[in-house]
């Protein structure tokens, strides 16, 4: 073996939860549900009447960042695990921040509009970001 010559093959795999885009998207979705919990028992306690109930939109929301939060960290996990050397951000954990802050501000919309827009409306400036970041060639 020339001693000039880096041995390559073995490679430091690292395990998933190690993984900053995993623990990204874990906690912003714990964070997420925390806060849309916390919303939805001040509505509850204060007997606050919820915008759109008449068209199931609220269930509708709830069920989707659901259904998009479990699929996107297993989307994770699993591309991790096997294409490690591939960085993967994004996807459908994107879908489910969107409509986790959506469902934020639909709760506090309920509450008053001017809380939705002092404290709704800016959770969303991450999605300006990341949507400027993906249009860079």
């Amino acid at each position: 073996m020339n001693p000039a010559t880096v041995d390559e093959s073995s490679s430091t795999r690292r395990p998933w939860w190690q993984n900053k885009y995993v623990i990204y998207d874990i906690v912003v979705n714990v964070f997420l549900i925390g806060v849309n919990v916390a919303t939805f028992l001040s509505i509850r306690h204060n007997k606050i009447p919820l915008v759109l109930r008449k068209e199931h939109t609220i269930e509708w929301f709830v069920a989707y960042y659901c259904i998009a939060s479990i699929a996107g960290v297993a989307t994770s996990v699993y591309m991790f695990k096997n294409i490690p050397e591939r960085p993967f951000e994004g996807g459908v954990m994107g879908v489910a921040h969107i409509c986790g802050d959506l469902l934020l501000i639909l709760f506090l919309c309920s509450i008053s509009v001017t809380l939705a827009l002092v404290f709704g409306i800016p959770t969303l400036l991450w999605f300006i970001l990341f949507f400027c970041y993906s249009l860079k060639p």
